[in-house]
């Protein structure tokens, strides 16, 4: 996609506004994939002028053809309220449409969804990243279908349902305490460099969790592979496991 290779300055210089231009050329014949990439510059302001309303209106075209990633981004739009009034039911709709797809951003979406008992319209950032209110607000019913969306996202290799898989099994939530599972995903999500799975793996070794001996020079390491890691910034989903992992202990 011609506008591809100038976004990314590929064989060309990087100029977001012919990138734009050609994105527009291609998503006007009615290409997905360059109508998601024309929604994307809308919304960061990238060769356009910053617009919801028009990133809005791009994503739905793109979704509309099944493109999992736009179904993701115009979800967020209907949880947020950017440039469109906020519904939860359609955020849901979309986020599921694309995790069906096998999106693993939707699917960890979903997980939380009904990991936080379904309040997803109160913003993820504000309540289901605070492990603690996580954990005093927990919805046992949904606990099962919460694990079921972070397992799609483990088994298709990402680090964060990795993750989460791992907690899940480590509290008992969704399934029985399994000491094992969450050893493996634990040690899954660390191998791919995500701070919560290393932590996860040196309180393990500290504690002599999950199966493995206590090993305090296993522990360090794992720890010290904690830091120097990318800082775990507010709404990082690593911090729901960690304040979790401490009411688990």
């Amino acid at each position: 996609m011609l506008g591809g290779l100038y976004a990314l300055g590929r064989g060309v210089d990087v100029d977001l506004k012919l990138a734009a231009y050609w994105f527009e050329k291609a998503a006007k014949q009615g290409h997905p994939r360059a109508q998601y990439f024309l929604g994307g510059a809308y919304a960061l302001g990238h060769g356009v002028p910053q617009d919801d309303r028009q990133a809005v209106y791009w994503y739905q075209k793109a979704a509309a053809q099944n493109d999992p990633i736009a179904q993701t981004d115009l979800a967020e739009c209907y949880q947020r309220g950017w440039g469109v009034a906020r519904d939860l039911p359609k955020a849901i709709y979309w986020y599921t449409q694309a995790a069906n797809q096998n999106d693993t951003k939707a699917q960890m979406r979903m997980g939380l969804y009904y990991m936080c008992g379904q309040r997803l319209e109160v913003g993820l950032e504000k309540d289901c990243t605070d492990g603690d209110r996580i954990w005093r607000n927990r919805d046992d019913k949904n606990d099962p279908l919460a694990l079921s969306w972070f397992l799609k996202a483990a088994n298709l290799g990402d680090p964060t349902g990795q993750f989460m898989a791992s907690m899940m099994y480590a509290a008992g939530r969704g399934a029985l305490r399994n000491a094992t599972e969450s050893l493996r995903w634990a040690r899954a999500s660390a191998e791919k460099g995500y701070k919560g799975g290393m932590e996860m793996l040196g309180a393990a070794y500290e504690q002599g969790a999950l199966g493995l001996p206590k090993d305090p020079k296993m522990a360090a390491y794992w720890y010290d592979k904690a830091k120097a890691a990318e800082k775990i910034e507010p709404g990082d989903i690593s911090d729901v496991g960690v304040k979790m992992q401490k009411t688990t202990n």
